[in-house]
């Protein structure tokens, strides 16, 4: 056994122990460290498990999205052959139909469910947990196409495919916030909604149907628009079809808000603020789903801002947008994107340039 296959099993070792010892970030971060370190003398079969046992570590710790990340790579020709061991793969395939569900995407759910009923059978792995799951399934996709929970997946899915970041946790609130709400609060909230006639998704590319996102602009240095102090704060939609700037939105919003709004002391003054923080020399800032802060131009859209949040980068290339924070991302392998704050609305600050390093 060579030097390196020890190391890597030594570290595959300590993340297990981690694991056991629900410290399931630094199981993450050995198992990480053991498949950096595998080179190709390394067993295959070894490398598999690491990607599984990292997989199932993401999976309790909520980082849903390198959990499926990693048990994709898991199950790929690349790490499964006819000679793999058939418990990992039904390990990897229930837990990939699992990550499946909780995206809401239950036909592949169901079908990767199947197949791990079907090697556990052969096998006599026993189902576990499977049973369970299948029932959950059948019952997800046994709603009626016009029930709330059906158009709740449709939605999740397309909001997923853009690359906008849901929190496991506010998963199953979306598009709402968790609450909760005063009798009749809920209805009356805005929400991110398909952008169609009837708020319905294309029949033939749901994915394809244009959003609506509600923003949350908040201007952290135009005060005195309320007696407790607080910064001038907006909320209005954006139809992500229509490509205009997001900044003309944060601007529009902001006005309504000082002309209309309560305001406590001088309207004009708040105005000439709004004004000063919306014009050329006025900023985006978003914070990421990873705690990036992003600086975003003032002409980017919001089809602009879902793609050029997102990382890793699928081409490798790095973020468009200028990152404030000067320290390096400290797990550059985790997934980041433009965050849904509370599973409900995309929340951007807006400020003077000369203003920047106060925030």
């Amino acid at each position: 056994m060579s030097t390196t296959t020890n190391r890597c099993l030594s570290l595959k070792e300590q993340g297990n122990n981690a694991f056991r010892l629900r410290k399931y970030m630094q199981a993450i971060e050995l198992y990480t460290d053991a498949l950096d370190a595998a080179t190709a003398d390394v067993a295959l079969e070894t490398k598999r498990q690491l990607l599984s046992n990292r997989s199932q570590s993401h999976m309790v710790w909520d980082s849903v999205h390198e959990a499926l990340r990693d048990v994709n790579l898991a199950l790929s020709p690349e790490y499964t052959t006819a000679e793999s061991d058939r418990a990992v793969t039904a390990k990897c395939l229930f837990r990939r139909a699992k990550l499946l569900y909780n995206f809401c995407r239950y036909e592949e759910a169901q079908q990767e469910l199947v197949k791990f009923m079907d090697i556990s059978r052969e096998f006599g792995l026993g189902l576990g947990e499977g049973q369970e799951l299948d029932k959950q399934i059948k019952k997800a996709l046994s709603q009626p196409s016009d029930s709330e929970e059906r158009m709740r997946a449709e939605l999740l899915r397309a909001v997923d495919s853009r690359g906008l970041m849901v929190q496991d946790y506010y998963r199953p609130h979306f598009p709402y916030p968790p609450g909760p709400f005063q009798p009749g609060e809920r209805e009356e909230l805005e929400v991110a909604h398909f952008d169609t006639n009837d708020q319905r998704p294309f029949k033939t590319d749901p994915n394809a149907t244009p959003l609506v996102i509600p923003f949350m602009f908040a201007a952290p240095h135009i005060r005195g628009v309320s007696r407790d102090g607080k910064s001038l704060c907006a909320r209005i939609d954006v139809p992500e079809q229509e490509g205009k700037p997001i900044s003309e939105y944060a601007k529009f919003a902001l006005e309504a808000v000082a002309m209309q709004g309560p305001v406590e002391g001088d309207r004009q003054r708040v105005l000439r603020d709004v004004v000063r923080h919306t014009g050329r020399e006025s900023v985006m800032v978003m914070i990421t789903y990873r705690g990036r802060f992003l600086l975003i131009p003032n002409k980017t859209t919001a089809k602009e801002l879902w793609e050029g949040a997102r990382w890793p980068r699928e081409d490798g290339s790095p973020c468009p947008f200028k990152d404030l924070k000067s320290s390096p991302r400290p797990r550059p392998w985790e997934t980041d994107g433009a965050p849904l704050v509370h599973g409900w609305s995309m929340n951007m600050f807006v400020v003077h340039r000369d203003e920047l390093d106060l925030l």
